[in-house]
């Protein structure tokens, strides 16, 4: 991900963007510096809200986003020009397409939900009645339950698993997929898997220029600690071939 300029310490509507496969998250801030900065902290740290921005940023790597303003508005206007541009531009990352009219940002917004998980696992909100489709892992409709505390009851896991699901922070819940709106198929569930043997293999960059052979490192881990970055971004540039650092080639050393 680019700089992130002060020039954007301004109200507004950001997109972030996967530049491989166009995907999109679109949020909104009082001040776009501070919030963009907070989701590349975030992503770095592993630690985003927003599980299918985090499992895209771990699988493409760093480099692979980028960002850009949509607009500068008056705060008083952002959440109706952040719904507009996700009506507009249906953007893949975003886990709720209905913007929240009683909160005034996202950061609210992620507090909010984050409440409502802890209320929910304590059993100070209930949510009994509110009806319930269970899917397998491949997104085939299994059974529908009339509440969510009835369908953990039956399956034996904690109705916050089935929540946590629900907000995007989990990827399945109880080896289950599920929805609060009958929908004939789910998207299936993909375990990200992890070749532990390149992990350990020899690795050599390659200037692009004079194809010399600058540095060598006995693992991804310890390529990764020298330029300061993270695996997946080395491993990334090694299975697409591309410049890393502008001017550099990873190899594995053979």
């Amino acid at each position: 991900m680019k700089d992130i300029s002060k020039d954007f310490k301004k109200s507004g509507i950001y997109c972030i963007i996967n530049t491989i496969n166009g995907k999109k998250y679109i949020g909104s801030s009082i001040n776009i510096q501070d919030r963009l900065q907070k989701h590349r902290y975030e992503l770095r740290k592993q630690k985003h809200g927003n599980r299918k921005l985090q499992n895209s940023w771990n699988k493409y790597s760093e480099e692979i986003f980028d960002f850009y303003i949509l607009e500068f508005c008056n705060k008083e206007l952002l959440l109706e020009r952040e719904q507009y541009f996700i009506d507009t531009l249906n953007p893949e990352y975003n886990i709720t397409r209905l913007v929240e009219r009683n909160i005034p940002s996202p950061e609210s917004s992620k507090l909010q939900s984050e409440t409502r998980i802890k209320k929910i696992a304590s059993g100070e909100i209930k949510l009994t009645e509110k009806e319930i489709y269970q899917y397998n892992l491949n997104g085939d409709f299994i059974k529908k339950y009339d509440g969510i505390k009835k369908a953990c009851k039956e399956i034996g896991i904690h109705q916050s698993t089935i929540c946590r699901f629900l907000n995007g922070t989990n990827r399945k819940a109880g080896n289950f997929l599920w929805s609060l709106e009958y929908k004939d198929k789910l998207e299936p569930y993909i375990k990200f898997k992890t070749d532990n043997g390149k992990m350990n293999k020899a690795i050599k960059i390659v200037d692009s220029q004079t194809n010399e052979i600058v540095y060598r490192f006995n693992s991804l881990k310890d390529c990764a600690k020298y330029f300061n970055t993270h695996r997946p971004s080395i491993s990334h540039a090694i299975k697409i071939k591309q410049h890393f650092k502008r001017k550099y080639y990873i190899l594995y050393d053979i």
